[in-house]
Order: C-alpha cells, then structure tokens, then sequence
C-alpha cells in the first residue's frame, strides 16, 4: 500500500498498475513509450516525480528510475536538472541507425537527425547570420580556390 494517497493527486500521467507485469521497468518503461507514441502524452508534458510515480504505484524508487533511463536511452524523454523529465519531441522519430533486436557490433554516440526543439533558435541565428553586410551564399565560389587560399597553398 502507498505512503501517500495520490487518488486524487493531480499527476500528469498516471499508468494503470494492473498492467504492470514482471519485469516492472521494463513493464513501466513499455507503458511510458506506449502513452508518447499514441500522442496520450504530447510533446514536453512533464512527468511525475519519480518519488511520486513510485509511491503512487507502490514501486522501489530504482524500479522507476530504471524505467526512465530505458526511456531516455530510446529517446522517448528527457530531463533537465532542477526542472524535471519531459516526453521528447521527437519520440516517433527513429534516431538508431541498426533495430534494436539486431546485435550491433558498434555504440550509436550520437543523434543523427535534427532536434526539432531547437528550430526556432537555428532560424533566428541563421537569420542574423544571413543579415550581415558582404555575406553571399548563394554566388558561384572560384573553382580553384580565392586568391588568398592559392596564396596560402603556394606557401
């Protein structure tokens, strides 16, 4: 039974512990990307604590902390330091180069496709940049290089 009473507990998703079979994280995490990718859970909604869902489903903190890193490492949240975990916005994009079932004989160490989060940034850089005197990027380059790069080359 839970510490706490959450009945009534105003928690931005709440998974039916019913459904939760062994392996628990693993149930959890299944349950957690279920809920990102039918869109139950919208871009940057803010999950429950830890502490909160474990109370709540009468877990071991670790059981849900595991959840959350299986999710994260799948790309399905994210957390900030000092504001918490929220579901990715780009969850239904598929950032992994080979399927999961497939025994790779590499490690993915990085994102290859665009963050979506981040578009309004890039725009506005890419609008300032482009707004600066004696920038053209869109006239023909010297096929053999500027004078100044022949220059360099001949030294």
């Amino acid at each position: 039974m839970p510490v706490n009473s959450f009945g009534d507990y105003p928690m931005s998703w709440k998974p039916k512990k019913e459904l939760l079979t062994a392996p628990k994280y693993r149930a959890l995490a299944d349950l957690l990307a279920d809920d990102i990718l039918t869109g139950k859970l919208p871009p940057h909604t803010k999950l429950p604590p830890q502490r909160e869902l474990a109370d709540y489903l009468d877990l071991n903190f670790s059981t849900v902390t595991r959840a959350f890193q299986h999710c994260t490492q799948k790309g399905l949240i994210y957390g900030i330091t000092g504001r918490g975990t929220f579901a990715s916005p780009n969850a239904a994009i598929d950032i992994a180069i080979a399927d999961e079932k497939e025994e790779a004989s590499y490690i993915e160490m990085g994102i290859i496709k665009p963050l979506d989060a981040f578009n309004t940034e890039t725009f506005t850089v890419m609008e300032q940049v482009l707004r600066r005197s004696g920038i053209s990027l869109l006239d023909y380059s010297y096929p053999m290089g500027t004078p100044y790069q022949r220059a360099a080359a001949q030294k």
